[in-house]
């Protein structure tokens, strides 16, 4: 009967899989709003804001002026909400340009259809193969990047396209869609190391083009002098966001302290030879994200989309499995959003994941194995 179940399902059209999986997506990111802010998402008073008035700014050589952006908001809603800075790149803005010539909730609610398309895209060119379809229509955190306005299903699209590339020996248009991923930068830290060590080259130059490409073409939008612009905006994000400190899926939950800090460092290092020994790309990408997540210093749970493509692509088998499949329940994000100290068994979870993956009962069995097949 499981068999003729899992037949008649491969004969449904991905595309209708993918419809499907994003409405069920809406459905519970309906059910979610008891937890997130939901009013917010209907009014549009969310993340999308600051997005929205900085790509208003493109070409004034205000757009990291923080009292220009709040004068902005003011303008469009009558408030701003404070800490709400432009903090992105220059070539973000630019690409979000159209969206700025539109009223702001056509542009609101555009933005919002394309990241239920990405969505979509997800499904179809990653959960779907690996059948993690279900688990990805009720995931909290893709709810909550809807709900906060956020991009991160875009660049969790960006990530699976660039590695399905990857497979296919694509790789300078996976390097280059890899490149879009630097939209947030402290979320792929460690990615670059696990493409350097499988020695994918072409893979490295078109994401370096890509990223000096993104850099340049924006620099126009924002004047010559934007990087020293940008670092004051990103050191007041830096200075600012405590207020939810406790609620970040990283080490810096407890605080930016010297022994977070110290840990951190330690995490990179773990991390570093773990996607050094790692046994393929896919592999060496999914710890990346995972060690990137956890190092974070500024990142919340509407970051965690990009989970969707790390725990896939982790081979985890036995006790692994259950920990994959807890970390896809609601269940530790409900966790992480009531703080101190639930919210530690979000990163406590992911680094038991990678423990299992790495030094688990079923690596340990392929060990065995294949020290008997080399002595056989």
């Amino acid at each position: 009967m499981r068999n003729q179940d899992t037949t008649d399902l491969k004969k449904i059209p991905a595309p209708v899989h993918a419809a499907i999986a994003t409405l069920l997506l809406c459905v519970a990111t309906a059910g979610y709003f008891h937890h997130i802010g939901f009013a917010r998402f209907l009014a549009g008073t969310n993340d999308f804001l600051p997005r929205y008035t900085q790509a208003r700014m493109v070409g004034t050589q205000q757009m990291y002026s923080i009292e220009a952006g709040y004068r902005e908001q003011e303008r469009i809603f009558g408030f701003h909400i404070d800490e709400a800075y432009h903090d992105r790149f220059p070539w973000q803005a630019l690409l979000m340009a159209p969206l700025g010539w539109l009223p702001y909730l056509w542009a609101y609610w555009i933005w919002v259809g394309l990241n239920l398309t990405a969505f979509a895209g997800l499904v179809w060119i990653w959960l779907l193969p690996r059948d993690y379809v279900l688990w990805g229509a009720v995931f909290l955190p893709m709810a909550a990047c809807l709900i906060m306005g956020q991009d991160t299903i875009l660049l969790a699209l960006c990530l699976a396209g660039a590695l399905r590339l990857a497979e296919a020996r694509r790789d300078l248009a996976a390097g280059l869609l890899l490149a879009l991923c630097t939209a947030k930068p402290h979320l792929f830290l460690l990615v670059p190391l696990a493409v350097i060590a499988h020695r994918r080259w072409r893979m490295v130059s078109g994401a370096a083009l890509g990223t000096l490409g993104l850099l340049i073409a924006g620099t126009p939008a924002a004047g010559l002098d934007w990087p020293v612009r940008w670092l004051t905006v990103a050191r007041s994000v830096g200075s600012n966001s405590v207020a939810n400190v406790a609620t970040r899926p990283s080490v810096f939950q407890f605080g930016m302290q010297p022994w977070t800090i110290g840990l951190a460092l330690a995490l990179a290092v773990v991390f570093g030879f773990l996607i050094w020994r790692s046994r393929n790309l896919e592999t060496g990408v999914a710890l990346a994200v995972i060690g990137s997540i956890l190092i974070a210093p500024h990142s919340a749970i509407y970051d965690l989309p990009l989970l969707l493509v790390a725990l896939p692509a982790l081979p985890l088998v036995t006790y692994g499995r259950w920990l994959r499949i807890a970390l896809f329940t609601p269940v530790p994000y409900w966790a992480l959003l009531n703080g101190a100290p639930w919210s530690a068994g979000v990163p406590l979870m992911l680094l038991a994941a990678v423990g299992v993956s790495a030094w688990g009962p079923g690596r340990l069995k392929s060990a065995v194995q294949a020290a008997g097949n080399r002595h056989a």
